[in-house]
């Protein structure tokens, strides 16, 4: 019961992490990249929080988008690069590697923990 369950969790965790990857892997290949400014701090909680970074698309429009994704350490006025699909700005990604490898860590550990979980079961 306790395997079925946590294969069920990892398979969860692992079609998110793919989703995740997809979507970035699709804006490296069709998204734009852009020179961003990081202009303010969201906070999660007390010690967490998003970068928000303004950039200019290629139509000359300003856009102004919270950055979801960990691990950096930004402060209000670096400079960073982002890309982002042409339709839908406001879906902006840090192009750093940050932005690959943790959704394909996101998918190669579940898978790895599951395959562990069923040779040890049996």
């Amino acid at each position: 019961m306790l395997t079925s369950l946590a294969l069920g969790f990892l398979t969860v965790v692992a079609i998110a992490s793919a989703w995740r990857l997809f979507e970035a892997w699709t804006l490296r290949v069709s998204g734009y990249k852009a020179q961003a400014t990081v202009v303010a701090k969201q906070a999660l909680t007390d010690n967490t929080y998003h970068p928000v970074v303004r950039f200019v698309d290629t139509s000359g429009q300003t856009h102004q988008v919270p950055i979801w994704i960990g691990g950096l350490t930004l402060n209000v006025g670096d400079t960073v690069d982002v890309i982002y699909p042409p339709v839908a700005p406001s879906k902006a990604l840090l192009a750093t590697p940050q932005t690959y490898i943790l959704p394909t860590l996101g998918v190669i550990g579940p898978v790895f923990v599951a395959i562990s979980l069923l040779v040890y079961q049996y």
